[in-house]
This record gives structure tokens, sequence and C-alpha cells, in this order.
């Protein structure tokens, strides 16, 4: 019994709702004698969502290449050797006999070698690829109940407008052209 009281209450609920809704106008007027009430309802159709067509643009974007570039370079480079070299022993002591002695003693002197370097190499190329994205159109009528045409949502312009740009004229500003009243402040030197 109680949820019937309840579904009760709901459905008078909704169907005032809905009659306050219905009734958006309500005009009474006399015609022929006869006294007329028209109610005029309104109903909201919502606007269409854009229609979205694929379409298939040309993008460029970067690629990066690496190559190992093969470079022939000449490089010095230091050479040692050990050979026997006379050496004077006790030259500067005035009490002992100076006498030569032969030791290994290192050379070194530079050669010049050429070698083949493998070298990375980045290249940029512009590569164009085509890519598919859906563009959104949009509806150019308003959808309609039926029987009623198709009328456009706002008119559409055809020469572009533009608004003025710049500042507002002040009564000191110099003349653009032609002559006028206007003259520059004078200056005032003090001596």
């Amino acid at each position: 019994m109680a949820k019937s009281l309840i579904l009760t209450a709901a459905a008078c609920a909704w169907a005032v709702c809905v009659s306050a809704s219905s009734a958006d106008e309500v005009r009474v007027f006399e015609q022929n004698g006869i006294v007329y009430r028209e109610s005029r309802q309104v109903t909201p159709i919502g606007i269409a969502p854009p229609k979205l067509e694929p379409r298939q643009r040309t993008v460029y974007r970067e690629r990066y290449t690496t190559e190992l570039k093969e470079v022939t370079r000449t490089v010095q480079t230091p050479v040692t050797q050990y050979q026997m070299t006379p050496v004077v022993e006790r030259s500067l002591n005035p009490f002992a006999t100076p006498y030569v002695a032969y030791r290994m003693l290192p050379t070194t002197h530079w050669v010049a070698q050429t070698q083949v370097v493998k070298i990375p190499v980045t290249r940029k190329e512009i590569v164009p690829d085509t890519i598919t994205e859906l563009v959104p159109i949009p509806r150019t009528g308003q959808p309609t109940q039926p029987g009623e045409p198709s009328r456009p949502l706002q008119p559409v312009p055809t020469v572009a407008q533009r608004t003025n740009v710049g500042g507002v004229k002040l009564e000191s500003d110099p003349p653009r052209s032609g002559a006028s009243a206007w003259r520059p402040a004078e200056t005032t030197v003090i001596r």
C-alpha cells in the first residue's frame, strides 16, 4: 500500500511538471463573440553536433639519420727507441780521470701516420607524411520539427568586418595635415 501511494504521488508530480512545461505561452482572445484560449508549446531541440569528416593532410616531419663516415687523417705518433749512446763519466771531477761509457738511452722522434677513422655524421631530412584526421564540419541549419524548412543558425557574413584600430584624438595632438591653430609649446631659456 505504501508503495502504491508513493508511485501515485510521483505520477502526480510528473504530470504537474509536464503540464507546467508544456504550456509555455497562453493567450486569451475573443473572436466573433467566442472567447478562445490558445496555448503555445515550445519544444527545445538541441543543436546537432558537428559532423566529423575524414580529411587527408600532408605534414612535414624531421627525420634524423646517423651514418658512420670513413675519414682519413694524419696523426703524429711518438716512436721511442733505445740506442747505445756514449756518455763521458766523471768529466766534472778534477781528481778522477774521465772515461767513456756506453749506455742504453731512449730517443724519441715523431712519425706521421695515416689512420682511417669512422666519424658519426647526422643528417636532417624533411620528409612529407600524409595523415588522416577527423575534421568537425559545422551544420549549416538548425534541426527543426518535421515539415518545417531548415533555417540558418546565424547569418553568414560575406565581407570581413574590421574595427578601427588606434587611440583617442586629443585636442593637444598636432594636426596630421593642413593649417590649424596648434602651435608647439614655447621654450623658456634661463640664462
